[in-house]
């Protein structure tokens, strides 16, 4: 293995017993280009998938992704009023009604931001799995279609 290859190129193995050696050494044994341009045309196939989905599909999608951003803005919140509960218990001029009133305040918002997240996590979470089988089924068959229009040879 003393020879100089390119960078980014395996070698090839010539016949099955250096095959075998070589896998037995851990060693790739497909040769392949790495450049940045195969990384670009990988990117731009996985953007093809999107091409099987309808517009009404793609709206619901945006639909999901909007509120996999708003469930992620609820954990902010929920350490902002933790935050809150935790300051009402330091702070020495407020009696213990107020400080009571406090708490109970922050105890309402904490379940109002906990039914919020939940609805808004269902929603994203059942409108990415949504998106998901029916992108794949659309996959699938498109598949399927062009494997049956090959000839019984291939």
């Amino acid at each position: 293995d003393s020879e100089e290859k390119p960078q980014g190129y395996t070698k090839v193995p010539k016949d099955q017993a250096e095959m075998t050696k070589l896998a037995a050494k851990g060693s790739p044994t497909v040769t392949k280009p790495t450049s940045k341009s195969d990384d670009s045309k990988e990117f731009a196939s996985l953007l093809r998938i999107y091409s099987v989905l309808t517009r009404s599909e793609k709206m619901r999608l945006l639909l999901s992704a909007t509120t996999a951003f708003l469930s992620g803005m609820t954990l902010p919140f929920f350490v902002i009023l933790l935050g809150s509960g935790i300051r009402s218990f330091g702070k020495d001029d407020l009696s213990e009604e107020e400080r009571k009133e406090a708490l109970v305040e922050i105890g309402i918002w904490f379940i109002v931001l906990g039914v919020v997240s939940c609805i808004v996590g269902y929603f994203w979470l059942s409108g990415f799995i949504t998106m998901g089988q029916r992108t794949l089924q659309r996959l699938r068959l498109k598949y399927l279609r062009a494997l049956l229009m090959q000839e019984v040879g291939w």
